[in-house]
């Protein structure tokens, strides 16, 4: 549950002394089958540590390429991780790409474990930072599609704990005994960053043990750039305000302490974060230019990619009431696009249902 600060949580559920009693025997065997299952790939990989020349008295390190999703208690899939011996990076120029370098503690937690990247320059940074996860509860009601052995397969996603946001703010985290912690390495070319390799070199250390592995990193910049806006039209919906229009919604939208208007305290950086995945800060169902100042900003940064000018559909009725409801919107849109300098990257969005 996401709580507001200050907001109290609901109260615990109360279970009669046989109800306990059978919860208890369910969460203990539940457990049991969780360990026996995690306890065999568990032990294959920390032997593939080892027979890769690693000294795995207790940590063992992995990698893992971007597109994995590592999962840190449900189960662990050594086809995905590998031991880790090198890691390597390949991008262009204006380009970001990653690698995740994976920790399991085998006997003892550890605690505050970094990972830190010595080298680069040039055109290129790398920063290293930890994975968070998010816990699910619910089944969800669709499958995903795979190919596995030259056989297309369908599965449900699992409930638990899955890797979702990355803790850029830091680069170092604790972790317990048998949890899977994946590091984000992440590395970014920047247009004027000269193609060839670099070689650099990832370093986990403690406080309390000082360094406790590394490995090298090789990083090859290819000889093109990337652009730095679409070179396909996307238009996009960035409207954080809460589902509904019923009084659960409006009281939300009155609270300047709910996150449809925390993040406004952040909006060059949400403007900044959309643009560096080719998105505009933009509302396809918008009524006017509710994030203009964006637009210009990506403007004068040449980073201006298309944005709507407003919605059409059909259902807005006959001539006579189009030209009296909606178009004097198009026309204000238009004119301040005109006045912003940017109503050649202007589209019209509609009749999509």
């Amino acid at each position: 549950t996401l709580l507001k600060p200050d907001e109290p949580d609901l109260p615990p559920v109360r279970l009669t002394a046989v109800e306990q009693v059978r919860l208890d025997a369910f969460l203990k065997a539940r457990t049991a089958r969780h360990e026996a299952a995690w306890r065999g790939p568990r032990e294959a990989f920390a032997d593939a540590c080892r027979a890769a020349g690693q000294n795995v008295a207790n940590l063992a390190f992995g990698i893992a390429d971007s597109m994995s999703r590592v999962r840190p208690r449900e189960g662990f899939d050594p086809s995905v991780v590998r031991a880790a011996t090198r890691a390597e990076i390949r991008l262009a120029r204006n380009e970001r790409e990653a690698v995740q370098l994976v920790v399991m503690p085998m006997r003892e937690k550890v605690e505050n474990l970094q990972l830190v990247c010595e080298g680069g320059g040039d055109g290129v940074t790398v920063t290293c930072s930890p994975l968070g996860y998010v816990k699910t509860t619910d089944q969800p009601g669709y499958a995903m599609g795979f190919v596995k052995d030259g056989k297309r397969c369908c599965k449900a996603p699992g409930v638990g704990w899955w890797p979702d946001p990355i803790l850029s703010y830091t680069n170092a985290c604790d972790v317990a005994k048998d949890d899977v912690q994946s590091y984000w390495v992440s590395a970014h070319a920047t247009a004027a960053a000269k193609p060839g390799v670099r070689r650099l070199q990832l370093r986990f250390r403690t406080p309390a043990d000082g360094e406790v592995f590394s490995l090298p990193l090789t990083v090859r910049v290819d000889d093109f750039e990337l652009s730095r806006i679409s070179p396909l039209p996307l238009l996009t919906a960035f409207n954080p305000r809460p589902a509904g229009r019923g009084e659960a919604a409006k009281k939300l939208i009155a609270d300047p302490k709910a996150p449809c208007n925390l993040w406004k305290c952040q909006r060059d950086a949400w403007g900044d974060f959309l643009a560096d995945h080719y998105l505009m800060m933009d509302d396809i169902y918008s009524r006017g230019f509710p994030y203009l100042d964006q637009l210009k900003r990506m403007r004068d940064q040449g980073r201006l990619g298309v944005y709507s000018l407003g919605y059409y559909n059909p259902a807005f009725g006959d001539g006579e009431y189009w030209k009296n409801k909606h178009l004097p919107e198009f026309r204000r849109n238009v004119a301040a696009a005109k006045e912003a300098g940017i109503l050649e990257n202007a589209w019209i969005y509609g009749a999509d249902e």
